[in-house]
């Protein structure tokens, strides 16, 4: 190497050094500097402040924000634990062709068929335990024991959190479930879902909630879809691994101890929910929470995010402990994994009685039961947790959900056209098309006195009739708020109220669309009267929609309970006063024209409409019997001149109508109907949702 390179390399390393000490005196000082300015804005900056800019920091971030917030939020430990659980129910009696036969076996007492023979085992806060096994195994009853879900059958045994036995009390205030069917408001994007289960779970400051909000959704990746309608069957919204994602985002909200999850990794491919798992084993540990999950057939990335694993089969444990022991444990009964081969799949296989030898199965339940016969291979892993937390805040008052609920189905309203927008398109086109085809029954003549009471009669019974729609859309709905009620989000009755406080507005709403156009645009109708006879209309759909709450959570299938409206709207068609006379008809079905609304809604109308008008074709005439007379040509159709005179004309064919003002009377029977429809619709509501089945502890 020449010296002029020699020379010029010498001065460029030279410059390089300089160049790099002058940097780290300007990074010292200006590293210094900052420093020196932070210490001055938190003397001059209040704790509550700086909270917020660490939270405001950490959910900038982009490294599993959730679980540093999370993490400062649990410091008490949490221990599930379940002491020979069993669950056993009543046989069907199947029809085999001969009737007596199968009447008789169904009055006699029934066989008991267990589907749960004893399970033990618990888990602690920092652990995720995995429920695994073949279909049939009892790993989806005793997930649901364990979240307390109601259902047919008797359960033994004990189930404590913290030594506590759980309840329902407990459960809601410190467990969270994530269903294996994610079910969400499919008009909400994924951020709103998430801001509204935070305002609904968490009482702190707004900045705070954002700001926990915005770190769950860069936690779960769906800060890309944050903007994105849920979606359903009907338009496309989030993929199914993104809904999943987003269920538990709403259940880490509420900062559980024991978080169950029902096929967390269903609908994912192989990557997320290897992902997922990673996740929830890092959430365990850092939120110091216990996660128990049902896993149907996980992938070995699925299998290696287990802490520990209970092997179910035919409602028995074949295993029970460390994932990394399973195999060391199968190897010492007999039974050598081959190499290369899903550790799970090799379990499954070897404990699935419907493609194993039978006999084989029962050997590896047997081995299990003389270990644990031994010892108790459960209880000795860590000391007992007494005791839960005094002082954790889970939700809101009511006055907050309220207000927040009322926030978010009136969202859900203005975006989600088939509850209420569009039934009020249908109701205007329905009501249009009838004042066309009636459009001679705008003149007030006796020849169309029968055309408007049948105009009048098509108005009230057609709208009434879409009800059926909402049966449908009440159903689901009501499904989303059991699953909210149980996870302690809210409480029945805050939702009822917000119902009550959106409803009503809206179906003095719908009744305007109804009548406006078409009964005072097209048909010419009394307009003085246009109030009473708008609010009477309205009332009577009240009723009708709760006919559809009621029915909505009547039936597990929303088609039932559209049929049973459809055959309610039916028998209040027919028992409306017109189509048959109620003195013809016999006893019970007489009962119809009473407990119905059409009959009082169809007479308080009448009334409004035809009392304070005249009709021409008639002359008020002192000397008939009648006060009226229509001349020689016109006998057939001569009701009156007075519209109270043509109200005791129709009333000698129809005894529903009268020239009488009964429409305090009839409002007050349509009320008396909807209150009891309501409170029918209050108690099974309310009871349905806060259903659990508890656990029998054993007799002595």
């Amino acid at each position: 190497m020449s010296s002029a390179h020699h020379s010029a390399v010498t001065e460029c390393g030279a410059s390089r050094s300089t160049r790099r000490a002058l940097t780290a005196r300007r990074t010292s000082t200006c590293g210094k500097k900052k420093h020196t300015e932070r210490l001055a804005m938190a003397d001059s900056v209040d704790p509550e402040s700086l909270q917020k800019i660490k939270m405001r920091k950490m959910a900038s971030r982009g490294s599993n924000p959730a679980l540093e917030l999370l993490s400062s939020n649990q410091a008490k430990n949490s221990q599930l634990t379940f002491k020979d659980v069993k669950y056993s129910v009543e046989e069907r009696v199947e029809f085999t062709g001969n009737v007596q036969d199968f009447v008789s076996r169904s009055i006699a007492k029934k066989p008991i068929k267990t589907i749960l023979h004893g399970i033990t085992g618990s888990v602690n806060s920092g652990e995720v335990l995995a429920i695994m096994g073949p279909s049939g195994a009892g790993k989806t009853c005793l997930i649901d024991l364990l979240t307390l879900e109601s259902k047919n059958g008797d359960s033994v045994g004990e189930v404590r959190l913290n030594g506590e036995t759980m309840n329902k009390d407990i459960f809601t205030k410190f467990c969270a479930t994530v269903p294996q069917q994610d079910k969400h408001w499919a008009f909400l994007t994924c951020r709103e879902t998430v801001a509204f289960a935070a305002d609904l779970y968490l009482d702190i400051p707004k900045e705070e909630k954002t700001a926990r909000v915005d770190a769950v959704l860069a936690t779960m990746g769906l800060t890309g879809c944050a903007d994105t309608k849920v979606g359903n069957a009907f338009f496309s919204g989030l993929s199914g691994g993104q809904k999943r994602r987003l269920s538990l985002a709403i259940a880490l909200l509420s900062n559980p101890l024991v978080l169950f999850l029902d096929e967390p990794t269903s609908g994912l491919d192989a990557a997320a929910a290897a992902s997922i798992m990673k996740f929830l084993k890092d959430l365990a540990v850092a939120a110091n929470i216990a996660i128990v999950c049902t896993i149907h057939q996980p992938s070995s990335a699925v299998y290696n995010g287990f802490d520990r694993v209970m092997l179910l089969s035919k409602g028995r444990i074949a295993f029970l402990g460390a994932a990394a022991e399973a195999l060391p444990y199968f190897r010492e009964i007999g039974h050598q994994m081959p190499p290369n081969t899903n550790p799970a799949e090799f379990m499954l296989d070897l404990v699935n009685a419907e493609f194993t030898d039978p006999e084989s199965v029962d050997e590896v339940l047997a081995e299990w039961a003389k270990k644990e016969a031994k010892s108790d291979v459960d209880a000795t892993r860590r000391e007992p947790v007494v005791g839960l937390p005094t002082d954790y805040v889970h939700c809101t008052n009511c006055a907050r959900q309220v207000a927040t609920l009322v926030r978010r189905h009136g969202k859900l309203t203005i975006r989600d056209p088939t509850l209420y927008i569009g039934r009020m398109v249908m109701f205007i086109n329905a009501c249009v098309f009838f004042s066309i085809i009636y459009i001679k029954a705008r003149d007030r003549k006796q020849t169309q006195v029968l055309a408007r009471l049948w105009l009048t009669l098509w108005h009230i019974g057609v709208p009434a009739s879409l009800g059926v729609v909402a049966v449908h859309t009440y159903n689901e709905e009501y499904y989303a708020i059991k699953r909210e009620v149980k996870n302690g989000m809210l409480s029945p009755v805050s939702y009822l109220l917000a119902n009550f406080v959106i409803q009503v507005p809206l179906i003095i709403l719908m009744a305007m669309c109804a009548l406006s156009i078409s009964l005072y645009g097209i048909a010419n109708y009394y307009g003085d009267n246009y109030f009473q006879f708008m609010l009477v209309y309205a009332i009577n759909l009240w009723v009708y929609e709760r006919v559809a709450q009621l029915l909505s959570v009547s039936f597990a299938n929303p088609l039932l309970g559209m049929l049973v409206f459809l055959q309610v709207w039916f028998a209040s068609f027919l028992f409306n006063g017109v189509l048959v006379a109620e003195d013809d008809v016999v006893w019970p079905f007489r009962v119809g024209f009473s407990i119905l609304p059409l009959k009082w809604c169809f007479r308080s109308l009448l009334y409004l409409e035809y009392s304070d008008t005249t009709f021409s074709g008639a002359e008020i005439d002192a000397s008939d019997s009648r006060g009226f007379t229509c001349g020689a040509d016109n006998i057939l159709q001569c009701y009156g001149r007075t519209g109270k005179q043509v109200l005791d004309s129709l009333g000698d064919n129809y005894q529903s109508i009268s020239s009488a003002n009964n429409v305090g009377k009839d409002v007050g029977i349509m009320l008396a109907i909807g209150a009891v429809f309501m409170l029918m619709h209050i108690y099974l509501l309310t009871k349905k949702t806060k259903a659990v089945k508890l656990v029998k502890s054993p007799q002595p």
